[in-house]
């Protein structure tokens, strides 16, 4: 995808509860990861297990 784009890769499957999707700790860590990319790349891509829009599938 070239140098001006970061790929993030989030596997939260093992810290996933019914009453969270991820611990506090590992939003801290997305934070630092993000903070500590260099200034080069224009993209980020953030890869999740964890749908941000699920639609209603009609039966």
């Amino acid at each position: 995808m070239g140098p001006q784009v970061v790929i993030i890769g989030m596997d939260m499957r093992s810290q996933r509860k019914k009453d969270r999707i991820m611990p506090p700790a590992t939003y801290d860590l997305l934070k630092r990861t993000v903070d500590s990319l260099p200034a080069g790349p224009q993209h980020l891509v953030v890869l999740s297990g964890i749908p941000l829009i699920f639609p209603k599938a009609s039966l």
